[in-house]
């Protein structure tokens, strides 16, 4: 029995920075083909977590990715900086910018794999999203939450009583292995402005112990388009 369905889909080919909205798209492996396939790494100092993020630079929301067709076949990713100017993610013009901006020595790392912080594929319901955003005191923006599969038919964090299933969608099939734990990246402002708003992540630790939506691996690939239904196939 299905009991939720595809309300959005994303994709954010660069971490940290803005996401691309989807129709449908192909779940390998290694997740949704080109998520998070590029990052930029902080070069200041090692750290466990080397990644720049909005965390650190709120702005960065503002760069915008679009993939962009080629002669050879393959689309090529570009990105459109605040200032309007659009290169190529692997343009060294690109990098300088971001470390211009931000005011942080960076450099750009690929990973046809991705650059998932805990799984390769994320989920979050539009309750939970209403919930935390109501206690916020703001409108409910999915993309504040940066997560590939956004779904309705749940009542809010409902998704958390997924973890350790196994769920259908489309034509792939996923397990549910984690809770996710958020940070501070879902007080910035999706559109790229400067301004916090740390009420949001008070209210996912008031509401919910700090976690907002769940992540899964891939168990079989496939198929997933925007109405498909997530239907739970067994719990552990």
């Amino acid at each position: 029995m299905a009991v939720a369905t595809i309300r959005e889909i994303w994709q954010f080919p660069v971490k940290g920075m803005a996401g691309i909205p989807m129709d449908r798209g192909r779940l390998t492996l290694q997740g949704l083909p080109g998520d998070r396939m590029y990052a930029f790494v902080r070069t200041d100092r090692v750290r466990p977590f080397p990644w720049l993020t909005m965390r650190e630079f709120p702005g960065m929301a503002a760069w915008t990715p679009e993939w962009r067709p080629t002669g050879s076949g393959r689309d090529e990713l570009h990105v459109r900086t605040p200032s309007g100017a659009t290169l190529p993610v692997t343009d060294p013009g690109l990098e300088k910018a971001i470390a211009t901006t931000s005011g942080l020595p960076v450099r750009l790392h690929a990973d046809y794999r991705g650059n998932p912080d805990v799984a390769p594929l994320s989920i979050i319901s539009v309750a939970t999203v209403a919930a935390i955003c109501e206690r916020a005191g703001l409108s409910a923006d999915p993309r504040r939450f940066r997560m590939n599969l956004v779904i309705d038919g749940l009542p809010a964090f409902g998704e958390d009583e997924w973890l350790g299933a196994e769920v259908r969608v489309g034509t792939a099939r996923l397990a549910i292995v984690a809770r996710d734990e958020r940070c501070a990246v879902i007080t910035v402002n999706p559109d790229g402005s400067e301004d916090r708003q740390p009420l949001v992540l008070d209210a996912v630790a008031n509401l919910n112990h700090a976690c907002a939506g769940v992540y899964a691996v891939v168990l079989e690939a496939g198929e997933v388009a925007l109405g498909d239904a997530l239907v739970v196939d067994a719990a552990s």
